[in-house]
């Protein structure tokens, strides 16, 4: 070998050493991945029940703007959980469960839809809704011109199906969203 050739091979890198690389760095993203899939569905959880707080200050508020209560119904079937705000009490007439810009729509109701929020199944985010409700469906309501709640102990629970994450949202004497968690699963949010 002459001078140049020892220079290249000594400023090179061997593949042995590649390998210990490779490995190396396997290793460490082998550790990496599972608390990365657990901050991203934190973080899918975060903003579930940021948007289902903001959908249910917005009702409350337009509950004081306008002359009549709004309603946020809540349903869920095997697809999807989901929520419809309108304006009216239509008794099961209004299903979030129906396509998109329809759910209050049917031969017995025309009832104004405000919005609706569908949560796919496959988003592993799903919420429960629970309080003494006055029949069997799932109807919170904001009282017109005081904004006052028509459920007091309202709650929506979220959780994960696959890593036992748990947020609470639930409403204050006023009508208020407040934010929980019943598991201690999410740091910076306080217990319930």
């Amino acid at each position: 070998m002459n001078g140049r050739t020892a220079r290249l091979a000594a400023a090179g890198i061997t593949l042995v050493e590649v390998m210990v690389a490779l490995a190396v760095l396997g290793i460490v993203l082998a550790a990496a991945a599972p608390s990365l899939g657990d901050m991203m569905t934190k973080q899918r959880m975060r903003a579930v029940a940021a948007e289902i707080s903001t959908d249910l200050a917005w009702a409350r508020a337009e509950s004081g703007l306008r002359p009549q209560d709004v309603f946020v119904g809540f349903d869920k079937d095997d697809r999807v959980s989901c929520y419809t705000i309108h304006l009216i009490a239509s008794f099961g007439q209004c299903k979030c469960t129906r396509a998109e810009g329809q759910s209050c729509s049917s031969a017995l109701t025309d009832a104004p839809e405000l919005k609706t929020m569908r949560l796919p199944v496959s988003s592993n985010v799903q919420f429960e809704v629970s309080g003494t409700f006055a029949n069997a469906m799932k109807l919170q309501s904001f009282k017109t011109p005081h904004m006052t709640a028509g459920v007091t102990d309202f709650k929506v629970d979220l959780k994960n199906s696959k890593n036992n994450l748990k947020l609470r949202l639930f409403l204050n004497g006023m009508g208020r969203v407040s934010i929980c968690t019943p598991n201690n699963s999410f740091s910076g949010v306080p217990a319930c």
